[in-house]
């Protein structure tokens, strides 16, 4: 059931419906804090905290990413514990702390890289090449971003190519 909630919410969020996917997101916490489902809580927090930021109110977005890493780190879950760093590093990114975001960017890449997340991988790459080019690095942001299609391509995933393709247009463009 809270699976359910947090995909029912994911949908809102996706969609535009934030208040929709902010009680969907509540409601499947309430449920994995009941159960003891840390990681189950991780997910949702992590939901909450991409509903926080989508509404404009980054601090209580971070302060929600930090406890979905928080939890999912309490139980060794490295995968799920880089779906709240990348969003930090977004967060932080989007704040014009460059520096922070990197950071986490580096920490999401390591994690990916570790578990052969591939098209983790490309994700991860993507925004540390749209960081460098908010930076003016933008040479190493393209190398990046090709790089980024390049493994796109070597895994055929057409979803994570069209996502390299996205962020290489918005760097060349």
């Amino acid at each position: 059931e809270g699976l359910a909630l947090r995909s029912l919410g994911a949908i809102e969020h996706y969609q535009g419906r934030n208040d929709l996917a902010a009680q969907h997101a509540a409601g499947a916490l309430a449920i994995f804090r009941r159960i003891g489902d840390q990681r189950g809580e991780s997910l949702a927090l992590n939901a909450m905290g991409s509903v926080e930021s989508a509404r404009g109110e980054t601090a209580r977005a971070m302060a929600l990413f930090e406890q979905a890493l928080h939890k999912a780190e309490s139980v060794g879950d490295r995968r799920n514990a880089s779906i709240p760093m990348v969003n930090l590093a977004i967060t932080l990114h989007q704040m014009g702390q460059y520096e922070a975001s990197r950071q986490w960017l580096e920490r999401f890449l390591a994690i990916k890289r570790e578990i052969g997340d591939r098209p983790g991988e490309v994700w991860g790459l993507n925004h540390l090449g749209l960081l460098l080019h908010d930076q003016g690095d933008h040479d190493a942001a393209e190398s990046l971003l090709r790089r980024a299609l390049a493994i796109a391509r070597e895994i055929g995933d057409r979803n994570t190519m069209g996502n390299a393709l996205t962020y290489l247009g918005r760097v060349l463009g």
